[in-house]
């Protein structure tokens, strides 16, 4: 649920947008290569893409209701060849910028009010393939309704 709504502020920046390359997902149109999936960035993604994981969560309450605190990593991969690195970095700032202090959106029938979500600035990286990365750590609160 949350990372679906970290893809819809995403994908409504254009400047975040400006910085991906495109993917064609099962619907055969071409969108920017933003993935949720669990199991990572598919083999065929062109790059620059971003993949978005819940990577924690708390218990967090008010009242009577319940909720949760939630952690989730955006990353942003770019090609090996670091053609774009430069690039890469102002991508990862739009990303950040998309990111902090915004309002999400979710589902009435979720059930669950989302508070606004803080993203940390980015931070450089790579993985284990030797692709570069910035990693931009969110952190968000729902309330159950």
């Amino acid at each position: 649920m949350l990372p679906e709504a970290i893809h819809a502020l995403l994908v409504a920046s254009p400047t975040v947008v400006a910085g991906l390359a495109t993917y064609q997902f099962t619907t055969g149109v071409d969108a920017p290569a933003v993935f949720t999936m669990e199991d990572g960035v598919p083999d065929d993604a062109a790059y620059p893409c971003i993949y978005i994981q819940q990577v924690g969560s708390d218990d967090f309450g008010c009242r009577e209701n319940r909720g949760g605190g939630v952690t989730l990593d955006v990353t942003l991969y770019g090609p090996r060849d670091r053609a774009v690195e430069n690039d890469l970095e102002d991508t990862a700032r739009a990303v950040w910028r998309a990111l902090d202090r915004a309002d999400l959106c979710l589902d009435d029938s979720l059930h669950f009010q989302p508070w606004g979500c803080i993203a940390s600035l980015p931070m450089k990286s790579q993985d284990d393939a030797g692709f570069p990365a910035y990693r931009v750590p969110v952190r968000t609160r729902v309330l159950e309704v």
